[in-house]
């Protein structure tokens, strides 16, 4: 994993992880606590994992356990009017009291946070698919099937809407508050929803290079790795991705890969993308 760089008018960003972590979570001070990393076939890996136990770190996946740490109840349960649970979510503070106690004890246990945003966006918003994530166009016909979704009804679609939007505002308040934020994406369009996952950091206020580090260098960090990886300097592994446009002009250009190169080979994207039968 390498970070970002332009060098001869070419953009280039780093081989993008995703934390994974398993979750035998247990609460402190009534909040979610520590996870577990999933071994690995990498050695690098192990020894990270190994550094991480030692550390006072903690690691957290999905925004909804923040949300529910900064609001607890917020939302209501699935026996309430549709309305009022939808009134509520619109309510939501993220400057509230509770809100930035939350955020401190983030903030003073040094927590990493992966939300998995575009796994929620996937199941909460009511557009069609294409219209945020144009990746799903592109995907190989076995997982078409999957990723299609039924219509739903305005109340629902309001509801839904209105649940994600306070993902991203927490995800923007726990930027604003210094608590880091990696990218990361669960379950969602493969090969895609990690550049969707930069693209909504930017819709929470991060900039384009804080997006990409959030794809590089914080993980690195979050791994304990950062000696080896998370920026592009001598020494350093050389994992990256070439693209074809500046992503500091516009995150979106994220997605427009040109060339791969991870262990000292050049891939090219499109045939890269053919062989799992994808479309480039």
């Amino acid at each position: 994993m390498g970070a970002y760089l332009s060098s001869c008018g070419r953009y280039h960003c780093s081989r993008l992880w995703q934390l994974a972590w398993t979750l035998p979570s247990k609460l402190v001070n009534g909040c979610i606590a520590t996870m577990t990393p999933v071994s690995t076939r990498s050695k690098s890996t192990a020894r990270s994992n190994e550094r991480i136990s030692r550390s006072s770190q903690l690691k957290l996946n999905h925004i909804s356990f923040v949300v529910q740490m900064m609001a607890p109840g917020i939302g209501g349960t699935r026996g309430d009017p549709l309305q009022e649970r939808t009134r509520s979510l619109r309510n939501f503070d993220p400057d509230s009291e509770q809100s930035r106690k939350a955020l401190q004890f983030l903030k003073d246990h040094h927590t990493f946070i992966d939300p998995t945003l575009p796994v929620y966006e996937l199941a909460m918003r009511a557009s069609p698919v294409v219209t945020f994530e144009p990746g799903v166009a592109k995907v190989a016909p076995a997982l078409s099937a999957q990723l299609r979704r039924g219509s739903t009804d305005a109340a629902s679609a309001e509801f839904g809407e209105a649940r994600f939007a306070v993902l991203v505002k927490a995800v923007a308040a726990l930027h604003r508050a210094g608590v880091p934020v990696v990218v990361g994406t669960d379950q969602a369009v493969p090969g895609h929803s990690v550049h969707r996952s930069m693209e909504l950091f930017v819709e929470a206020g991060f900039t384009p290079m804080e997006a990409l580090q959030a794809a590089t260098l914080v993980p690195a960090k979050a791994m304990g790795i950062e000696k080896e990886t998370g920026t592009i300097e001598p020494g350093k592994r050389a994992d990256l991705v070439i693209l074809g446009a500046d992503p500091l002009e516009n995150i979106s250009n994220i997605r427009r890969t040109d060339k791969v190169v991870q262990g000292g080979v050049i891939y090219d994207c499109a045939a890269l993308w053919r062989s799992v039968g994808f479309q480039p």
